[in-house]
């Protein structure tokens, strides 16, 4: 009797520490679903020529022809 109250006992925190190891798991492949879509969305974004030409803008660039203009703050 003590052996399958021991048994028992013993499947049950088994099955508790599985449980919580599924669990992280499942959180952790939720964050990488999540990550993937957003990485998927950026890639869409970089196939638009709008959205490259607004980053290539931001990063100082511009067409032929453009006169660049630069704002600086006023100091006091």
């Amino acid at each position: 009797m003590a052996w399958a109250l021991y048994t028992l006992f013993s499947q049950m925190e088994q099955r508790g520490e599985t449980e919580m190891k599924r669990l992280a798991l499942q959180e952790t492949l939720a964050e990488a679903e999540a990550e993937s879509a957003r990485l998927q969305k950026q890639v869409e974004r970089l196939n638009d020529s709008e959205y490259i030409r607004e980053l290539a803008r931001k990063h100082g660039y511009i067409l032929p022809g453009e006169q660049p203009i630069q704002v600086t703050e006023a100091g006091e």
